[in-house]
């Protein structure tokens, strides 16, 4: 009892102890996930720290940034994954004694040479009983290049005779793509060990080649040069 006062209004407070430092908290597992154009779908793990009991939830949805998303219900020319949207069914749900799940992500795997590109996923709105962790945005490289040609000689060896004068090497070009302008260097050097010489059996070169869109084959020229009255196998 008071001395020399009454008891006022409030004679009871209830404490709530908020325990924080156990309570679920979501997140993707790192910042940055490198994957290749051809994986099909990829799995970026969300993990859950703190309290496991229950069942939780947060969305996780696709931001574009040079990788381009598709629609959300249709898969357009041109995407480079299939968009995950701000609904319901993009969450991604953790049950009792779950602590990692993942957020997927259907890449398109074109026929078109490109670099790399990104993309985001973004981790928001968790369930009512957790909350966002540290790392809610992650970057997705999918890395280049993609679909590049290639460009290679048409064959390991080639043999002329000496008197055959300027000759044509082939250089061809595959690939998928093939809309771009593409350059290669074709230049002589001797062979190891040395056979035929420079300035002497040919005339030393380089020559830039290029393949114009939708060309394949190019040619790179040299230069023999007779200086032998007898027959000699050189290599160059």
């Amino acid at each position: 009892m008071p001395v020399y006062a009454l008891l006022g209004g409030n004679t009871r407070a209830v404490v709530n102890i908020n325990d924080t430092e156990d309570e679920p908290r979501l997140q993707f597992d790192k910042k940055t996930y490198h994957v290749n154009e051809s994986s099909g779908l990829i799995h970026i793990p969300v993990e859950r720290k703190g309290d496991t009991s229950s069942t939780v939830s947060a969305l996780c949805y696709t931001t574009a940034k040079s990788a381009q998303g598709s629609s959300l219900h249709a898969l357009e020319s041109g995407s480079d994954y299939k968009s995950r949207g701000m609904t319901s069914d993009n969450r991604v749900v953790l049950g009792p004694g779950v602590s990692m799940s993942t957020c997927d992500v259907k890449l398109i795997d074109d026929s078109e040479y490109e670099l790399s590109e990104e993309f985001q996923l973004v981790l928001a709105d968790a369930s009512d009983n957790a909350r966002m962790g540290e790392v809610t945005l992650a970057k997705v490289i999918i890395d280049g290049p993609n679909d590049a040609s290639t460009v290679s000689l048409g064959n390991a060896t080639f043999t002329f005779s000496e008197d055959a004068g300027t000759i044509e090497i082939p250089v061809l070009r595959h690939g998928s793509d093939l809309t771009s302008l593409t350059s290669v260097w074709c230049a002589t050097r001797p062979s190891d060990p040395p056979s035929a010489s420079p300035g002497v059996d040919y005339i030393p070169s380089s020559k830039k080649v290029e393949f114009k869109p939708g060309k394949t084959v190019e040619t790179c020229s040299l230069t023999i040069m007779d200086d032998c009255p007898e027959p000699v196998h050189r290599r160059l």
